[in-house]
């Protein structure tokens, strides 16, 4: 069963942060403490309205170093972790590598366990590995019935609040996040990637899929262009669920076709569910991984507009006639009689990228933005000073008419973003809103 936490109203920490807090740093600290993230956004757009000027919220968010909660090893914590629907006690193993300097960014790998394991299990793993790249690992317990990955919005939530969770205790270096899991934690792995590829420098699932699963409405395959750009290593026995090693290769396949450079699945032909993890570097391959947290080109493909987010743009509206989360395949019978397994596969492919919405966002000069889109309505844009021109404007080109604007400075812009994911190396000062 899972435990709830009773938290204070949004009202009451809002009240707490704004009257009881006498200095930015701290006042902003009770907000990122904050596991409920209503109560934490209300209480940021707050913060914002303290003494200090924008530049100086700018230099104290770039500045910003926790101290590591604790030293260095391996324990047992209880973290309140919201999961989309309540805040939930829950089990999370920590391990701490030693290091020299307290407060020197650390990266973090957040590894998810499979279906009757636990966090203990995937932190002894990968223990060695991350006391040799200066990694903190937290690995999640289930809280609930642990009956394997159920493709929830629940599991995908809490496990992202935990990496937020680990940026407020440590100092986690944003551009050095990675996710892994087994089983299903592997499914778990993909599914994060999938829909939020830009929290990750780079991944590595075992023994877990992208899902493509028509029947039970279950499809991220149609999100393979969002991690194209991201190092994956995935480890997988060639005599498991034939489902699941058939899910995998026609990932790879379309990874492969849509140029991805650094992504391999290691296929192990003896074995069944299960792997080796030796077979790869992980020291080398994670090592030297790093996210580009403001790229020049961004694409991002959705069905789900709470998911629209990806660096610096966001899909806030899509076409509800043509972008369909779940569906049915429409296809004549005597075409599909004409397909083998995998051509069926393909086929089902086919039908999703169809109804999933695309939009490719390239920053073409200072100040100017090219966006191509396919079933986009609105758009959001997260501007640094750097992307816009001398004058502070920016030009955005979109379905041949190009809108020019002067976008307004603001801390509640900066703060609203920062508590939520605490990314030091993107400070979006401004946002613009377009819609077709």
């Amino acid at each position: 069963m899972r435990r709830m936490i009773a938290r204070l109203a949004p009202a009451a920490v809002v009240c707490a942060v704004a009257c009881g807090a006498q200095e930015p740093a701290a006042a902003l600290e009770r907000v990122l403490a904050e596991p409920l993230p209503a109560a934490r956004r209300q209480a940021a757009s707050e913060l914002a309205k303290l003494s200090p000027s924008l530049d100086d919220w700018v230099a104290l968010l770039r500045a910003r170093r926790p101290a590591t909660a604790s030293g260095p090893g391996t324990r047992r914590e209880e973290w309140p972790l919201w999961d989309g629907d309540a805040v939930v006690a829950t089990e999370v193993w920590v391990h701490v590598p030693a290091r020299d300097d307290g407060n020197a960014p650390l990266a973090l790998l957040l590894a998810a366990h499979g279906t009757g394991g636990d966090g203990r299990g995937m932190v002894a793993m990968w223990r060695g590995v991350a006391d040799a790249i200066g990694a903190v690992v937290i690995a999640p317990s289930e809280p609930g019935p642990d009956e394997g990955y159920r493709f929830s919005t629940a599991e995908r939530t809490l496990h992202l609040e935990a990496i937020r969770r680990a940026q407020v205790l440590f100092p986690i270096d944003a551009e050095r996040i990675f996710a892994t899991g087994i089983s299903r934690g592997g499914h778990l792995c993909w599914d994060l990637a999938l829909r939020h590829p830009d929290r990750f420098a780079a991944i590595a699932p075992m023994i877990g899929s992208p899902r493509l699963n028509p029947a039970a409405g279950q499809n991220n395959l149609r999100y393979l262009q969002n991690v194209v750009g991201l190092p994956i290593r995935d480890l997988q026995g060639s005599q498991d669920d034939p489902l699941l090693v058939a899910n995998l290769r026609l990932a790879f396949r379309r990874l492969d076709s849509l140029g991805a450079r650094d992504a391999r699945l290691i296929e192990f032909p003896e074995l069944g569910h299960s792997f080796d993890f030796g077979a790869v570097d992980w020291i080398g391959f994670l090592g030297d991984a790093r996210r580009d947290p403001a790229p020049t080109e961004v694409v991002r493909c959705v069905a789900n507009t709470a998911e629209g987010r990806t660096s610096w743009c966001e899909v806030t509206a899509v076409d509800p006639r043509e972008v369909k989360e779940s569906f049915q395949l429409r296809v004549r019978a005597e075409e599909w009689e004409r397909l083998d397994e995998q051509g069926q596969r393909e086929r089902m492919q086919q039908e999703a990228d169809a109804l999933t919405a695309r939009l490719a966002a390239t920053r073409t000069a200072p100040g100017a933005i090219r966006l191509e889109t396919r079933h986009v309505r609105a758009v959001r844009l997260l501007l640094t000073p750097a992307m816009l021109d001398p004058a502070g404007r920016v030009a955005v080109t979109w379905g041949g008419r190009t809108r020019r604007s002067t976008p307004r400075p603001s801390a509640a812009v900066l703060l609203d973003d920062f508590v939520e994911r605490l990314d030091a190396g993107f400070l979006p000062v401004a946002e613009l809103a377009l819609r077709q």
